[in-house]
Formats: C-alpha cells, structure tokens, sequence
C-alpha cells in the first residue's frame, strides 16, 4: 500500500506569484482500497487554514511508500478561491 500526503500553504493575496511556507497538513489519499483512487477526491476533511473569496492557494503533496520512502513534495499551480471556498 502507499498514499498521498497532501498539505496546504496559508492563502495568500491574489497578487502573490511565489510562494514559500508555512505549510500545513490537509488530508491523504490511502492507496490501499480496492478500486485505484480517483480524482476529484471527496471527503477529504475541513482546510487547515481559512480561505476568503479571490485569494491565491497552493498545494503540495508527496508520494509516501509502501516501505516507508517518501518522494520530494511536490507542488499544483496556484488555486483562486471562488465562490464556495477552496
């Protein structure tokens, strides 16, 4: 089995093109089920920090292993918050 750990960088405003930290832990998909995971992923637990409508999100994520090696964390293009939150 394996999974992905996913964290979220505190919202920043939209005029913001880089992006360093702080991070915080999100969610992770368990890749010990059945069927492959699938995207969108649903269920995935509240956000770590608040969002407000225009700001700019990063994610970032990294492969955990079946025997326990981590891959480097790697990063999605930033997300506009829109209507609904992120």
């Amino acid at each position: 089995f394996g999974l992905l750990m996913v964290y979220m960088g505190k919202p920043q405003p939209a005029s913001h093109n880089f992006f360093g930290g702080p991070w915080r832990y999100w969610s992770k998909v368990d890749g010990i089920t059945v069927s492959p995971a699938t995207s969108p992923k649903d269920n995935v637990g509240d956000l770590p920090y608040t969002a407000t409508l225009g700001q700019k999100v990063w994610f970032e994520a990294r492969i955990v292993r079946a025997d326990a090696r981590a891959s480097t964390r790697f990063r999605c293009d930033p997300v506009i918050v829109e209507a609904g939150g992120a």
